[in-house]
């Protein structure tokens, strides 16, 4: 490791970058999914459509313009840059946390890391 890295092991999830510019196609985020900026469970689809690494349409009902808000309030082109995707791999991690403390009482670390789980992410990456 460097000086100033940050490396988060304790939580047991590996991630990737995407070749940036490169991504294309269309993520579907479906009822049970998490949507971690809002810590909440996804109730109906959102259809997130990527071009050239960028997110360009979100659609859906309710949660989905909840989600196109959130993503405009940064008035900033990358914070809709496919940032990385990561699989869980904590056993210890539960996909049902989020229903049991309330929203400002933790992270939402075992929905990144809850074993079987698929991350996906937007924002700027300022790893790769």
């Amino acid at each position: 490791d460097e000086p100033g890295r940050w490396d988060h092991w304790p939580s047991g999830f590996v991630l990737t970058w995407p070749d940036e510019g490169h991504s294309n196609g269309q993520v579907v985020l479906d009822r049970g999914d998490i949507l971690l900026p809002m810590k909440d469970y996804v109730t109906d689809p959102i259809t997130l459509t990527v071009e050239r690494g960028y997110v360009t349409r979100i659609q859906g009902g309710l949660q989905a313009e909840v989600l196109r808000d959130y993503m405009a309030s940064y008035e900033d082109p990358e914070a809709y840059a496919v940032s990385h995707i990561g699989w869980g791999l904590q056993p210890r991690a539960h996909w049902s946390m989020l229903g049991h403390y309330g929203k400002e009482t933790h992270i939402g670390m075992d929905a990144r890391a809850f074993e079987g789980n698929f991350l996906w992410s937007m924002g700027p990456n300022n790893e790769a």
